[in-house]
């Protein structure tokens, strides 16, 4: 009788989890869900400062400090153009922090592979479908083909990123990419192999009408450095 007790709290518990309307991460920051492909991704950027076990993320302030960490491949994250307190609210992150073991994602939730993202652009009609279904009504430079669709609430806005291989004056402000250009890591290392420089990452570009997705497309060079700051998306661990 107790065993069946307490099958039945721990179904309740999976199926309570599963069907969850929102995420929280360490430092308190409520993420709300909405359900792709039976997998639930958070339709906000993530903005976490501290890993999962309590230690704090290095916060890169200055162009030198974001390019030691990529450099020494050290987990970093940024605001797209704070060295004066611009802005604090877009918070980017490099792969190091992505991929880190102690964990960037909140409690009971991940950091997408590119099969994933791969599975959600294609449960959405595909790389020229998506965009209009996920980007933000507003924001972004030209105006955009948008699709009344329940992916909306996605709301993928254009925050820019920042870089770590391209020319100087787009080491850590270029004043071009906010506006134009949002970027999203997978925890996916280039071909799987985590001793290579680059990794997957999903774009997104105002005068470009199709997902940039190099799992379909192909390499993309300095734009998948690891050391690059982009955007983070999570979705909920997959409970069967």
């Amino acid at each position: 009788m107790k065993l069946v007790k307490i099958l039945m709290l721990v179904s309740t518990f999976v199926l309570n989890f599963s069907m969850a309307q929102t995420v929280k991460d360490i430092d308190g920051n409520v993420y709300k869900l909405t359900t792709i492909n039976k997998l639930q991704w958070t339709t906000s950027n993530l903005s976490v400062k501290r890993f999962k076990n309590g230690e704090k993320i290095m916060h890169a302030q200055t162009e030198q400090e974001w390019l030691y960490a990529s450099k020494n491949k050290l987990p970093a994250w940024c605001y797209y153009e704070d060295e004066n307190g611009v802005d604090t609210k877009t918070i980017l992150y490099n792969w190091y922090a992505v991929v880190d073991p102690r964990g960037l994602a909140p409690m009971g939730s991940h950091i997408p592979t590119v099969f994933e993202w791969d599975d959600f652009i294609n449960t959405l009609g595909g790389e020229n479908v998506t965009p209009r279904k996920i980007m933000a009504k507003t924001g972004w430079e030209t105006n955009q083909n948008f699709e009344e669709h329940p992916a909306n609430v996605f709301n993928a806005k254009p925050v820019g990123s920042r870089y770590a291989n391209l020319s100087p004056t787009t080491h850590w402000y270029d004043g071009k990419s906010k506006g134009k250009y949002t970027n999203f890591w997978t925890s996916t290392s280039w071909n799987q192999d985590l001793k290579l420089e680059y990794a997957y990452r999903i774009g997104l570009a105002h005068n470009y009408s199709s997902v940039i997705n190099e799992l379909e497309d192909g390499f993309a060079g300095t734009l998948n450095v690891k050391g690059n700051g982009y955007s983070v998306r999570c979705v909920l661990d997959f409970i069967p």
